[in-house]
């Protein structure tokens, strides 16, 4: 690989998986892990515009994962799209608050996941917890 961003700090997986790599355009292209490239974005002193163009695209490619009818995080993406197009405080307002209501259904979601996870560790019934006055194992 022709760029080393060991400076940077990597975790080992990534830095052993890019020195697999040929150069920094196919190691972008073929990273199959958006955690990755959404650090290195952070790292790299890269425009705005190209950060966000390149974390919208990275959303872009998991909507496909979220709910059907839930439209916050597609919402957040088209404003954050609409003010590249036209940066204007307008639409920098609207970007936010979309992205600010994406994320609170994230919370949210998320909060819900973790007060179910203890009823599914911990099943009703005889033997799983509820029948042994409150009682956890």
């Amino acid at each position: 690989m022709t760029v080393n961003i060991s400076y940077l700090s990597p975790c080992r997986a990534a830095a052993e998986w890019l020195e697999t790599q040929p150069d920094v355009v196919t190691a972008w292209n073929t990273c199959h892990r958006g955690d990755w490239m959404m650090w290195l974005l952070i790292k790299l002193p890269v425009a705005k515009e190209v950060s966000v163009t390149l974390a919208l695209r990275l959303a872009r490619s998991v909507l496909h994962h979220m709910p059907a009818g839930e439209d916050h995080p597609r919402l957040a993406i088209e404003a954050a799209e609409k003010w590249l197009a036209e940066p204007t405080d307008d639409t920098r307002t609207a970007a936010r608050a979309a992205a600010r209501a994406a994320h609170a259904v994230a919370r949210s979601t998320h909060a819900a996941a973790r007060a179910a996870d203890p009823a599914a560790r911990h099943p009703q019934g005889p033997g799983g917890g509820a029948d042994r006055q409150g009682e956890y194992p």
